[in-house]
């Protein structure tokens, strides 16, 4: 799905039609928010990703060398352990690595912050099946700032939203109780 896509579809749900002009008319607004709804999917789903980093000769790294944002590191290890690491509370840029060895290369795993779209034909920086909760966002949030006629259907969208979010989590990570039988016996 691209940004053209998300925007269609919002289009579509509006009932406000999808010819060129109307979608040149709302590309700004509808980008924004599709951002929006990327930075609250990933920090909903604690999207993640690991690259390889090299440590300098304190034994630390700069997040800024790092392909995404950062918003907080989960783990940092290499093919034999799992370090500790100390990284700053206030966002600090340097993260130090405890009884790693200077420059030694680590893998980092991180929760990063989606690239943002700006073009009609980027696709979020989030996994496939996430695109489809976008444009709900979209819309929801199009109509939440309009009369207050429309603000129950925004409502109504958020909460469609945030329930699709749910049923995608169960899906994704299969939570460690879905599948679980308590007390049940087999005679």
């Amino acid at each position: 799905m691209t940004l053209l896509d998300i925007i269609s579809a919002a289009l579509v749900d509006l009932d406000r039609g999808t010819d060129p002009s109307t979608v040149t008319l709302y590309t700004e607004k509808f980008t924004v928010y599709a951002n929006e709804a990327c930075r609250e999917i990933a920090n909903r789903f604690k999207v993640c990703r690991e690259e390889a980093v090299t440590l300098d000769a304190t034994g630390s790294f700069d997040v800024s060398s790092l392909t995404r944002g950062c918003s907080r590191i989960t783990r940092v290890r290499d093919a034999a352990q799992l370090y500790d690491y100390y990284q700053p509370v206030h966002g600090g840029e340097t993260v130090t690595v405890r009884d790693a060895e200077p420059g030694a290369s680590v893998l980092v795993e991180y929760r990063f912050v989606p690239k943002p779209m700006k073009e009609l034909d980027d696709a979020p920086d989030l996994p496939a099946y996430q695109h489809t909760l976008i444009p709900l966002y979209v819309r929801a949030r199009e109509q939440c700032g309009q009369d207050p006629k429309t603000q129950g259907t925004s409502s109504a969208f958020f909460s469609l939203f945030n329930a699709k979010v749910a049923d995608l989590e169960r899906e994704a990570r299969a939570m460690p109780d879905s599948f679980k039988l308590d007390h049940f016996h087999f005679d």
